[in-house]
């Protein structure tokens, strides 16, 4: 199985200057990490002086145990100590000197990062006035955003926005280790799956190593989309897969994100009912016509129906559905529904929606001297900005990739599938799409217009809008 979604090649979108720093800090860590070595091996060489000061005898004495002949011994506190152990001791003090130095420079860049941030004081139902009140090292609640989807849904795209939010700590799909399944509520992985989100969320990688992070080991897209950690976890990133540094590096930032792809709404609220996880969750939902197109393109979807079967994603649409409308009436402040056309159709627009819903948008004051439509809007980061500039205009990479014109990817099945593609979904998902308000594409009065069934190149159907209004009730 791929990744499901491109990063970027930078650290951050629209951070040139950070990126020249992040080098600068990351060449001051190899000078500091060599220098420790140095002294690990300047110490190793005085004991050894010591050792050999005492006379050959006593050298071909320590020599002599069966066990001490791999290594040559070094005298301690009037012990003679095997020079592997020693040399084992010394060497992971430089190791644990490093990753306090790779620590102590992501707290740095975060600083630089949140520097001239706007802090909610209030707004949103968050106190926060400085990063310390957000930063869990420093006894803060960060804000937290969980995004509910499935496979091919628009869900690369919204991670990769809401990671461009400075200071993001982003756990990308972290129940890639269950492969292409759904998790419903009464799935015998639900408890398992929930009890690992939890852990995640709250910083705490004690106890995954056997099932999330060697699984990430052999398939490292599970931590390459989180930038920010990747690129601080030394050049061979093997801290990214030790616990106690990822609990640690986790805890000095202020936001985190989670995209979750595997989990069906109903036992993703058990999230919302956590208080001690504080946690913003929006479900987001596509035309199944448009996903099941996009589908098309993953090797790793058709052997599993809960994938290539659109009667499984619309049956999880409809149940999603009725878990929304109570969710909406339960938790109005901590959830919401997006439907992806809606988010690429008007990305800025939604975006200052959905950042507000977040609590990440930088204030939410009238504007003074701004035209009627823009006042009450809150304003993005720079970061956002420069995200949607980048990644909204015009299609670039593969499929996987975030570089879109928005306007017209999510109906590009329109002209990608044939008549009889479309027909079998909408006949599997009528319920669905008129719950979800996805208009029904009439073949019949288009199955004269493509000869052998197919769609493509039919101009006359490029102007057919799917979407009606959403009503949740």
């Amino acid at each position: 199985m791929t990744a499901s979604g491109g990063s970027s090649s930078s650290r951050w979108a629209g951070s040139g200057h950070r990126s020249a720093a992040f080098s600068m800090s990351r060449r001051r860590v190899g000078w500091l990490a060599a220098f420790m070595f140095a002294s690990a091996l300047i110490i190793i060489a005085s004991s050894m002086n010591g050792l050999f000061a005492d006379g050959p005898a006593h050298v071909a004495a320590v020599l002599q145990d069966e066990e001490a002949r791999e290594y040559v011994a070094v005298p301690r506190g009037g012990h003679v100590v095997p020079l592997k152990s020693s040399v084992t001791l010394i060497a992971n003090e430089p190791d644990n000197m490093t990753a306090e130095l790779l620590l102590e420079e992501q707290r740095q860049l975060v600083g630089e990062e949140m520097a001239g941030f706007v802090y909610p004081n209030g707004r949103y139902n968050i106190s926060a006035s400085t990063l310390e009140d957000l930063v869990p090292e420093k006894g803060g609640d960060p804000v937290r955003s969980v995004v509910i989807t499935t496979w091919r849904s628009g869900s690369t795209f919204l991670g990769e926005l809401l990671n461009s939010q400075p200071g993001n700590f982003y756990h990308y799909e972290p129940l890639l280790p269950l492969d292409i399944v759904q998790v419903g509520d009464k799935s015998p992985l639900a408890d398992s799956s929930i009890t690992s989100l939890r852990k995640l969320l709250h910083c705490n990688y004690t106890g995954m190593e056997e099932s999330y992070l060697l699984y990430g080991r052999d398939h490292n897209f599970l931590m390459t989309h989180n930038t920010r950690l990747w690129d601080s976890c030394g050049p061979s990133h093997e801290l990214c897969w030790d616990p106690s540094f990822l609990s640690r590096a986790c805890r000095i930032y202020p936001f985190q994100s989670m995209k979750v792809v595997r989990l069906r709404l109903r036992l993703a609220s058990r999230l919302l009912e956590d208080k001690s996880l504080n946690v913003r969750m929006v479900l987001l939902v596509r035309d199944p016509r448009g996903t099941m197109q996009s589908r098309r393109h993953r090797e790793w979807c058709p052997p599993s129906p809960d994938c290539s079967d659109p009667r499984h994603l619309c049956a999880d649409l409809v149940e999603d559905y009725w878990t929304a409308v109570e969710l909406l009436k339960e938790y109005p402040d901590k959830f919401r529904v997006l439907r992806y056309e809606e988010l690429s159709l008007n990305p800025t627009a939604m975006t200052e929606d959905l950042f507000e819903f977040f609590g990440l948008a930088q204030e939410a004051e009238e504007k003074s001297g701004a035209p009627p439509e823009e006042k009450n809007s809150p304003p993005l980061h720079p970061f956002i900005v420069q995200f949607l500039e980048t990644h909204t205009k015009a299609d670039q990479g593969g499929v996987s990739s975030t570089h879109r014109d928005s306007r017209s990817a999510p109906f590009r099945w329109r002209k990608e599938l044939t008549l009889s593609e479309i027909a079998t979904i909408q006949t599997s998902c009528k319920e669905a799409m008129h719950l979800w308000g996805y208009k029904e594409l009439a073949i019949k009065r288009f199955s004269n217009l493509a000869r052998g069934g197919s769609l493509k190149g039919q101009q006359d159907l490029d102007n057919f809008n799917p979407l009606m209004n959403l009503v949740m009730t």
